[in-house]
């Protein structure tokens, strides 16, 4: 990340010095949101002679928005906690020589200067980033007029994305003033101007894409919070669907986001209010159930996890929470992420471990006992748990929740697939590396000794092995034969970052130890082309890691399973010996086989349990990563 901000604020140093005005006071805010984005103080140094060049452009929407950004910038750099800047664990470095009143005057003339061209969307702009100022100021009363005076100058006008930052922050100062219900009532009027803007802004460069991390999810937080208050420990089943509605926003928006495409769901219908939209989703998730699966939403708020879940036999959503910062339940989570790719030291692994545990605990020990034919165990999975697999959690006994009853999958959103449960069909087409592979200036990529004999005991057909796993003969032998499971045991990469989720495969010179990367749009294309008509009921990614140090890296994970088309996709957190991979997939098509009534959830249940009654693989290191993502029957 950092060699990329040094390359950026090198090319716009260059852009600074272009004989075209525009372009080079351009390159110079670019500059100062780039130093904002890194923490670089040094990079306000330059504020005033920016001011200088625009104060001498002529009136126009291209000098507004330049004082705009020019403001905001330096609010960021001045002010904390101003919404538009995003979360920052440290306070902003302020600089002695610039007041917020020396910004405010800069955003005034913006809009002064807006209202005499007549230009209401910009002007609108300028009213609002003003009242965001006063509201960080300490200024509720100023703030909450130049709120209303920014939606009311396009009220009528086509300006969802400016009404949806409006109606977000009058819901804000609804609440920080005590009126709960009508920031609620705001804060849903927002909601609705960003589903019906969403889709737009996905189609614009990812450059000025609004950031997901600072401009959407914090609202659906937000709004998650108020339905949900900490002080009412059973608020109504209607704030609880509400809650649970906006949870699934939350994940759609992130993957879409993720995408960059806008994700078509299965009970979406047009015109939806959100009334309906609610009743719909209970509806389908009633559905998905049936009579032996429970769904469970935890949701990371700032002072407590939230725990709402779903059981087949009631009408109601269950609803309990746990304590904890947030700041101390992510700490936890990395804590427990790090100690589960090692083999030694399980200490700390267990104390994490058991801390975690404890926020599942009312669901394990209270709830699930009094409904014994709940089979399945259906997680949607919040920020950093994503990272964590259920199964490797202990209670206090040493009791791992794998080797409970209870069969576990993980769903990106309840929206996105189809639970009809399909025949076994064991057609498999199985692909691998096991020679060592180079991709450019990539570390070289380890051998994988033992993938041959893994997709040839799964393979109904001569698996395509190293030289022959390229992309042009996947996408031959994907589209030729009517298989129902595709198993490739490749190197691979889940990140947050789309460019960097790929597999690896063979490159097509054949004597050459060089290798691909078939990046997650190329794999979507290659398997929806068939999927489209002929849905693959499983994909198998058994050598794949989420990325180092990238704490979203399972969206990764969820877009690929999405993208591909398959109703279910099996893969690992992160890449584990071959050995035990060639166990537990032994097991998991052995159940599969057997028992034509087992779903594909049990069958891992069962093959997990088998690896961990084994002394040699017992650690959760072995197993636990193993994750089934999507339709579990």
């Amino acid at each position: 990340a950092a060699s990329y901000a040094d390359e950026a604020t090198q090319a716009y140093d260059r852009a600074a010095t272009a004989p075209n005005a525009e372009i080079a006071l351009q390159a110079q805010l670019n500059r100062l949101n780039l130093d904002v984005a890194t923490g670089n103080p040094a990079g306000i140094a330059n504020w005033q002679p920016i001011r200088q060049q625009i104060d001498r452009l002529p009136p126009s929407r291209q000098s507004i928005y330049a004082q705009l950004n020019l403001a905001w910038s330096l609010t960021c750099f001045q002010i904390p906690n101003v919404p538009s800047c995003g979360e920052s664990e440290e306070q902003p470095p302020a600089t002695e020589n610039l007041t917020p009143t020396e910004i405010a005057e800069i955003v005034a003339t913006a809009a002064q200067t807006a209202k005499s061209i007549a230009d209401p969307a910009a002007e609108s702009y300028a009213l609002g980033q003003l009242g965001e100022l006063y509201e960080a100021t300490g200024n509720p009363t100023a703030a909450a007029e130049l709120t209303q005076q920014a939606l009311h100058r396009v009220e009528g006008l086509q300006f969802l994305e400016i009404r949806y930052r409006w109606e977000w922050q009058l819901g804000r100062l609804l609440r920080n003033q005590g009126k709960i219900e009508d920031a609620i009532a705001a804060y849903e009027t927002a909601a609705a101007s960003l589903k019906s803007v969403r889709s737009d802004l996905l189609t614009v460069n990812a450059d000025i894409q609004f950031a997901f991390r600072d401009r959407v999810e914090p609202f659906y937080r937000q709004l998650v919070e108020l339905l949900l208050p900490a002080n009412d420990p059973q608020p109504p089943q209607f704030n609880r669907q509400k809650a649970l509605y906006y949870v699934e926003e939350i994940q759609l928006a992130e993957l879409e986001n993720f995408l960059r495409c806008s994700l078509e769901t299965l009970e979406a219908m047009p015109g939806d209010n959100s009334s309906d939209a609610i009743a719909r989703l209970m509806r389908r998730i009633d559905r998905l159930l049936q009579d032996d699966a429970a769904l469970v939403y935890p949701i990371l708020l700032r002072d407590r996890v939230a725990v709402l879940f779903k059981l087949p036999d009631s009408d109601d959503l269950g609803y309990y929470t746990y304590a904890i910062d947030k700041t101390d339940a992510q700490t936890t989570l990395r804590r427990l992420r790090t100690s589960l790719l090692k083999l030694n030291r399980p200490e700390d692994r267990v104390l994490q471990s058991r801390k975690v545990y404890q926020w599942f605990a009312p669901l394990f020990d209270t709830y699930l006992p009094s409904h014994p034919g709940i089979q399945t165990l259906v997680f949607v999975l919040d920020g950093e748990l994503r990272n964590i697999p259920i199964a490797a959690l202990q209670d206090d006994s040493g009791r791992y929740v794998v080797q409970r009853d209870y069969a576990i999958a993980v769903f990106p959103s309840s929206q996105l697939f189809d639970i009809a449960a399909s025949p076994h069909n064991f057609q498999v087409l199985g692909a691998g590396i096991t020679q060592q592979l180079t991709v450019g200036d990539l570390p070289p990529f380890s051998a994988l000794a033992e993938v041959e004999a893994e997709v040839a005991a799964v393979s109904s057909v001569d698996p395509l092995i190293d030289a022959e796993f390229t992309e042009q003969n996947l996408e031959q032998w994907v589209d030729k034969r009517d298989f129902s499971i595709v198993h490739l045991a490749t190197h691979g990469n889940f990140s947050s970052d789309p460019d960097e989720t790929y597999l690896l495969v063979h490159g097509i010179d054949p004597d050459k130890p060089a290798g691909e990367l078939l990046k997650a749009n190329e794999l979507d294309r290659l398997l929806r082309d068939r999927t489209r008509d002929r849905p693959l009921d499983l994909l198998v990614l058994s050598a794949c890691e989420t990325a180092e140090g990238d704490n979203r890296a399972t969206l990764g994970l969820a877009g690929l399973a999405v993208r591909a088309g398959a109703k279910s996709t099996l893969a690992t957190l992160w890449q584990v010996s071959d050995r035990s991979t060639v166990k537990l997939m032994e097991q998991f098509y052995r159940q599969l086989q057997q028992n034509p009534r087992s779903t594909k959830a049990q069958a891992l249940h069962l093959a997990q349990n088998a690896l961990l009654t084994d002394p040699n693989f017992d650690n959760p290191f072995f197993w636990a990563p193993y994750i089934l993502v999507g339709n579990w029957r």
